[in-house]
């Protein structure tokens, strides 16, 4: 990855990190990396998810959180234990 002042290069930067950890066969550091960054905002998410009570439309950003965030876990850990079995 490269250094970008422009913020959309910057954006479209990360974007491909994230996109590489997901896709491709990822290394130890990358896993560990991924659950750093989100294994917290999952349980974040979940907390705010049973902690409820807010109405229904309040609900919807930390279901999608929730999701969002276990999806890429998991799929990061998926390729990471398929990988390393071959």
């Amino acid at each position: 990855m490269v250094a970008n002042t422009d913020p959309m290069q910057s954006i479209r930067a990360e974007g491909f990190g994230y996109r590489s950890a997901v896709e491709g066969p990822p290394k130890l550091i990358v896993l560990i990396g991924m659950w750093l960054l989100f294994g917290p905002l999952a349980v974040g998410a979940a907390n705010m998810i049973i902690a409820g009570g807010r109405g229904l439309l309040a609900m919807i950003p930390p279901i999608l959180l929730f999701l969002c965030s276990t999806v890429v876990v998991y799929r990061v850990t998926r390729n990471y234990v398929v990988r390393s079995r071959l």
